[in-house]
């Protein structure tokens, strides 16, 4: 972020804090604003209701569907889609910490800025903070376009702040936010000046919330053979982050599991590639479907891994339902998400690699995955212990691809 940027973030910050806004507006009482290239923001006034103060503005149909989903989430049963929604938010967050816990680079351009400006920095209750919020995404730097959306979006706080005074908020035509098709207040700025207007909040169609599986017409025409089983299918959200540039936000990715309950049998447990991506566990699925031969039914517990098999079952005739899993699957989920719930580095995501394939059936998986396996332990890729490369030889061996006897 340039430096400009930077302190001009930093002096509207400090002089929104002065304002205490979050005191007479609540969270849910939104206004929009124009933003650059004709997007709209839509901006939240957090700290009203607790501890956290904030600023979080959400940009375009992406923010506005994270928006209206994260206030509609009520608890469910299921601790892995709560945790998910969690992860859910796409926004830009300026917020004011009691104490920093954010990037070292940060904190040191904070004390400079303090100190060109005569601000006692260890005196100061609350300190701001800039990161921007992505799906499945470790709270991230701001990049300059970020620095410009977030600037205006405090320009237009200061406005609101003015022109409310000692009045109630829906004097100026601010009120609570109860879902799409309703009016707010939009500003647009204008050299030195805001135009109010009021626009009115429509539901962004546009958006999938979920990513559907989708095969090749020769993968379809490949997939011929049946087998007289039901199965058990989820897609959830990794609790251990990896990240794979260092430029970019450490990620928690989605992953496939495939359980044959009445034989207790794991057909799969692998990781997506790419951040908010389920594209590369279509092939994952495909090569289990390959190996096994197509299942007479799969249950699935959640909306994500609905619309990921849809139109696949739907194609292959093969019965899809929605229902809570039993225990024994249950505690499968569970066991490997509470394992690695409080690690978020890439050498604990490879430890949960390696836990997995010690489960898993290596006869039932294809060779491709095998030699998959084979290479990217290799490469150092992922850490295998001497139990599942014991075990991956043998079954190398068993396929006649090696030979220790010769």
């Amino acid at each position: 972020m340039d430096i400009s940027l930077r302190n001009k973030l930093y002096d509207l910050a400090f002089e929104y804090y002065q304002t205490k806004l979050w005191k007479r507006l609540w969270d849910s009482e939104i206004f929009s604003c124009k933003l650059e290239g004709d997007r709209i923001g839509y901006i939240s006034i957090m700290g009203k209701a607790g501890s956290f103060i904030g600023v979080a503005l959400y940009i375009g149909d992406v923010g506005l569907n994270s928006l209206q989903m994260i206030r509609s989430k009520e608890q469910s049963d299921d601790p892995l889609a709560d945790f998910e929604e969690l992860l859910s938010q796409e926004c830009l967050m300026c917020s004011f910490e009691s104490e920093w816990n954010r990037f070292k680079e940060e904190e040191h351009y904070l004390h400079a800025y303090c100190s060109d400006n005569d601000i006692k920095y260890n005196s100061q209750k609350y300190l701001p903070a800039f990161e921007r919020y992505r799906c499945n995404c470790v709270p991230w730097k701001f990049s300059n376009q970020d620095a410009r959306d977030m600037i205006l979006a405090l320009q237009c706080c200061l406005e609101v702040n003015q022109k409310l005074g000692r009045r109630r908020p829906k004097t100026l035509g601010i009120m609570e936010n109860k879902g799409f098709d309703q009016e707010v207040v939009h500003l647009e700025k204008r050299n030195d000046d805001f135009i109010w207007d009021k626009v009115i909040i429509r539901n962004p169609e546009t958006v999938a919330r979920y990513e559907k599986g989708e095969f090749t017409n020769s993968q379809y025409k490949s997939l011929t053979k049946k087998c007289d089983e039901s199965w058990m299918m989820d897609i959830f959200v990794s609790p251990g982050a990896v990240q794979s540039n260092k430029r970019k936000p450490p990620y928690f990715p989605y992953i496939l599991l495939i359980v044959n309950p009445h034989i207790e049998m794991i057909y799969t447990c692998v990781a997506a590639h790419e951040v908010n991506s389920i594209k590369s566990l279509n092939n994952e699925f495909y090569d289990v479907l390959k190996q096994q031969g197509l299942p007479k039914s799969i249950t699935v517990k959640n909306e994500r891994t609905y619309a990921f098999c849809e139109d696949i079952c739907e194609r292959l005739d093969i019965k899809l339902k929605v229902e809570m899993f039993n225990d024994d699957v249950l505690d499968i989920e569970m066991g490997l998400f509470d394992k690695y719930a409080h690690q978020h580095d890439e050498d604990a995501y490879r430890d949960m690699v390696d836990e997995v394939l010690k489960e898993v059936d290596l006869s039932i998986m294809p060779d491709d995955t095998l030699f998959a396996i084979l290479n990217a332990s290799i490469n150092d890729e992922v850490g295998l212990s001497d139990e599942v490369m014991d075990k991956l030889f043998a079954e190398l061996e068993r396929r006649k691809y090696i030979d220790f006897d010769e």
